[in-house]
């Protein structure tokens, strides 16, 4: 509820609040049209799961992925 009523642009998420996002039907409940950009570590998120959450938020959404526990100084991957 913190996105929709703070109208969060940008999150860093874990994996599992991703697979909640693109699966849930308690994520409906939320507006979460402010949401621009996520970047997400910790484990793989698959492009299937990249591809249904940004099917469900919109393709404009701009998700990024990192590896390992440098991930922040190390660089993300962009799935756009």
């Amino acid at each position: 509820s913190a996105v929709a009523t703070c109208r969060v642009t940008h999150a860093y998420v874990v994996p599992p609040i991703v697979i909640h996002m693109a699966n849930s039907p308690l994520a409906d409940s939320y507006d979460l049209s402010s949401l621009k950009w996520t970047r997400s570590a910790a484990a793989p998120l698959g492009k299937e799961l990249v591809a249904k959450t940004k099917a469900r938020y919109g393709s404009e959404l701009v998700m990024s992925q990192g590896y390992g526990e440098l991930f922040s100084v190390m660089g993300f991957i962009h799935f756009i």
